[in-house]
């Protein structure tokens, strides 16, 4: 590092690499046996009502995301609309957290949703919700930032905190 980078600098060209890899990664092909499966982590769902009405959250988690591969985006959207067509159609809100399998999160993670939500959102991979059974949003999410928008298949710009 120079003298002359400073930290914002340093973020912002790693953010425009980030970048650049997400755009250009939709044409580049992954090995067809290099797959992501979603593995529920504990709890698996916590139903709640919100303000619109019967709400559900899932939460699984990934092992080793490649945000930066087409491949990837394409076949974390199929399992996670998978995750989504098990969930009941009279629910208002559906809302799909994916997190990065790490130490803390994997299948023996006992956590409740308190001890998700707010805690881990470093090692969000994406989130998805629906409202009335139509997907609204769906992001990617790197290092707590939302950096990528899967509908619309363009990075976000400048990214902004997950909350």
């Amino acid at each position: 590092m120079h003298a002359a980078d400073s930290v914002p600098d340093i973020k912002m060209r790693s953010f425009i690499l980030f970048a650049t890899m997400l755009l250009f990664g939709a044409t580049v092909d992954v090995a067809s046996s290099e797959d992501w499966p979603l593995q529920p982590l504990s709890p698996r769902s916590y139903d709640f009502v919100s303000p619109r009405g019967a709400a559900r959250n899932h939460y699984v988690f990934v092992d080793h995301p490649r945000r930066e591969y087409g491949a990837f985006r394409a076949e974390l959207r199929r399992n996670v609309e998978a995750v989504h067509g098990k969930a009941s159609e009279h629910l208002a809100l559906h809302s799909v957290y994916v997190y990065e399998r790490n130490t803390q999160l994997n299948p023996s993670f006992t956590g409740d949703a308190n001890a998700l939500r707010g805690v881990h959102d470093h090692a969000l991979v994406a989130y998805a919700r629906w409202q009335h059974g139509v997907l609204d949003i769906f992001w990617l999410i790197e290092r707590g930032e939302v950096v990528f928008d899967v509908l619309t298949n363009k990075p976000v710009i400048p990214p902004f905190e997950f909350d």
